[in-house]
């Protein structure tokens, strides 16, 4: 099984070294893909097949990507879930309270824009939603830090290749 550590924006400083950032293959089948990856941010933190974050050295979830209708852009399927992880369309969205949401059809699942950004002299993506007017001005994040409490995805206003942690 390939694995994919998308470093993603999620605002932490930086503690250990930054894993390789794997390329997006995309799966043609949902009953069983064919590019299997993980998601992980800078701190080995992982993210759930419910979006949420499991810690460090805890299971991952599993997710596979099929292509959207741009280029850059992609639907995320949980595996795990054998749902689809999306967000309601809007033509804006406020810092945070926007969560990522799991939903049963593909033909209405959210398409994600990842884009490779560079921090600290690496590459790691840089995920937003796409909204009414094109790519949206902020990105995944867990919402108030990784913790039992907070520990679903949410928007951010701060890029990975920005941020400060």
């Amino acid at each position: 099984m390939k694995k994919l550590l998308l470093l993603f924006a999620v605002m932490f400083s930086m503690m250990g070294a930054w894993a390789q950032t794997e390329v997006i293959q995309t799966s043609t089948n949902v009953g069983s893909p064919e590019h299997v990856f993980e998601l992980k941010n800078a701190n080995g933190w992982v993210m759930a097949g419910t979006t949420g974050s499991t810690g460090t050295g805890t299971t991952p979830g599993k997710f596979a990507f099929f292509a959207g209708t741009v280029d850059g852009a992609f639907k995320v399927y949980s595996i795990d879930e054998a749902k689809w992880v999306s967000y309601t369309k809007k033509s804006s969205y406020p810092n945070g309270e926007n969560f990522a949401v799991l939903i049963d059809s593909q033909t209405d699942a959210m398409e994600w824009n990842f884009a490779v950004v560079q921090r600290s002299g690496a590459d790691v993506y840089q995920i937003a939603p796409y909204n009414t007017t094109g790519v949206a001005g902020k990105y995944w994040n867990y919402y108030n830090g990784t913790s039992a409490t907070h520990n679903t995805i949410g928007l951010y206003q701060v890029g990975a290749a920005s941020d400060a942690g």
